[in-house]
């Protein structure tokens, strides 16, 4: 019973780790145990967000008709089983169950929490990083953008224009075959079988892809994000109905490293060359919109997508897929408003000669076209009926102001 004294003095020091609110004095006990491998063990399995065990509550605690199982002794015996068997299945479930059920009582309640990888202490990924050294724990994070108007003069070179989604963030890794689905968070996804299935299916592995979780269903913005969160969220065991749309790839070693080895580029062609060869029912990828250097292309993309009443655009620079908030990818999302009076017009030219190509606004003192958002009909009727409009108060959408040149 060597092995289960080792755990009883594991449970003490977690206890200890618990039981008080103080970052320091956790970190503490944390340097004064260091050299309890057992410890460190535990900590690794449960934390490691690329260990998984298959295993919720719901699962650990259901009344499967299974017997004679394998029965396991140690934590390190349990532990490596579950390595090669985590999805869960009522086996898994079995042999897991029988293994608690024969441990001293206090330690049941601990292996419960350890197996279901919820052993909540108060501690995270970084302070063990602190303890054991840079990179002990993984530590799970997607890209996220920073606001374009805070960052655009940082555009320089090559970059990705894409359509701006609005769904689940959701990230699918395939690591030696398996596939698992996770939140931006690291949370495993439960569900998307149909989504899985196709990741499986594909040549390739130790990838992992990103991207947005989003109904396959008609309707606004709001209303497919609706039912996209609607059908995400059902307690069914296949969620059905969602289509994974996919904007990045990259290698398991790069996301677990927190950069990738390729440039933006490169992995949009990667991806597209998947989408080509493979056949992916329950995915879409997320195609760019404009590949290039040149600015004005956010502007006319962006006027686009106020057409077509997407939520945005977003802006990759050509460098590496970094696991954080970064500058090299941004949003052009937040459209502004303002109620601004009508004293002009401008006829169009071209296709719009004879008609409005702009209503001529009071800007803060000064003339402004707002020629945009205007469908063959308005600008016909409005050229007819200038008297209607001359002096009448309009609201404009616009996503950024630019200084008057003097």
């Amino acid at each position: 019973m060597k092995g289960g004294r080792l755990l009883e003095e594991v449970l003490k020091i977690v206890n200890q780790i618990a039981n008080t609110s103080s970052r320091n004095d956790k970190e503490r006990i944390l340097k004064e145990n260091q050299d309890n491998e057992l410890l460190k063990d535990v900590f690794y399995f449960v934390f490691n967000p690329y260990i998984l065990t298959g295993l919720s509550t719901k699962k650990i605690t259901k009344e499967v008709k299974i017997h004679n199982v394998d029965c396991f002794t140690s934590f390190e015996q349990m532990k490596n089983y579950i390595f090669k068997h985590n999805t869960g299945t009522d086996k898994d479930i079995a042999i897991v169950q029988n293994f608690i059920n024969n441990q001293p009582f206090e330690l049941k309640d601990f292996y419960f929490k350890v197996f279901t990888k919820n052993l909540k202490i108060g501690i995270t990924a970084s302070t063990l990083n602190k303890i054991y050294g840079k990179n002990f724990i993984p530590e799970f994070s997607v890209m996220l953008a920073k606001k374009f108007e805070d960052h655009k003069h940082k555009i320089k070179g090559d970059f990705v224009i894409t359509k701006k989604l609005d769904g689940n963030r959701l990230v699918v890794i395939k690591d030696n075959g398996v596939v698992k689905s996770f939140t931006r968070q690291g949370n495993q996804y439960e569900g998307l079988e149909e989504i899985e299935s196709d990741i499986a299916n594909l040549p390739y592995n130790n990838i992992v892809f990103d991207g947005e979780l989003i109904a396959d269903t008609e309707g606004n913005t709001h209303e497919v994000y609706t039912e996209t969160t609607s059908k995400a969220r059902s307690k069914g065991k296949n969620k059905t109905g969602l289509l994974f749309h996919i904007f990045d790839v990259l290698s398991l070693k790069g996301f677990q490293k927190g950069l990738s080895e390729e440039n933006c580029i490169n992995r949009k062609h990667f991806l597209s060359t998947i989408f080509t060869d493979c056949n992916l029912p329950h995915c879409k990828e997320v195609k760019p919109l404009y590949i290039g250097n040149d600015l004005s292309q956010v502007n006319i993309w962006m006027q686009y997508a106020i057409e077509q009443e997407w939520e945005g655009v977003m802006i990759n620079l050509d460098t590496p897929y970094i696991c954080k908030r970064t500058d090299t990818i941004l949003k052009v999302k937040s459209m502004s408003t303002c109620d601004l009076k009508v004293i002009d017009f401008e006829e169009g030219t071209g296709r719009n000669k004879g008609r409005l190509g702009a209503l001529i606004v009071d800007y803060k003192g000064y003339p402004c076209g707002v020629g945009s958002g205007f469908s063959d009909f308005d600008r016909e009727y409005i050229w007819g009926h200038r008297d209607e409009y001359l002096g009448k108060i309009i609201e404009v959408q616009y996503f950024e102001e630019s200084k008057n040149q003097d």
